[in-house]
């Protein structure tokens, strides 16, 4: 088996999962709950659950809860988005901003491109 550690017979092991997928663009309605939920929403959301869980006890009993927490505050944000035009400018502006990514993000990643073509440069 040659030495290495990977088990494959390969002399190199890997280092890693290179991700070569991009990054898909949020929606607009996922900008806006990343721009509001914590100064505006979050409390108003919890308060909302809390009541939904009681009128669905007092109506189902112990039935278990046909969605969860993360589906309602979803649901809600995806609601107050549609209603809200006064932010639809700056939440744009936040979503692209969101989307690019940071400069060390690409350096890395041709750094992992650079190595899988070129993995011992001291060597040449």
């Amino acid at each position: 088996m040659g030495g290495n550690k990977d088990g494959t017979g390969s002399s190199r092991a890997s280092k890693g999962v290179l991700k070569l997928k991009k990054k898909r663009m949020w929606h607009s309605w996922q900008a806006y709950q990343d721009l509001a939920y914590d100064e505006i929403w979050k409390p108003i959301i919890d308060v909302e659950w809390d009541y939904y869980i009681t009128t669905w006890k007092a109506e189902h009993g112990d039935a278990p809860l046909t969605i969860n927490h993360f589906t309602f505050m979803n649901a809600f944000m995806k609601a107050r988005y549609e209603e809200d035009n006064e932010l639809k400018e700056r939440i744009e502006e936040h979503r692209q901003k969101i989307n690019k990514p940071p400069p060390a993000e690409v350096n890395a990643s041709y750094q992992q491109l650079v190595f899988l073509v070129w993995p011992n440069p001291s060597n040449s």
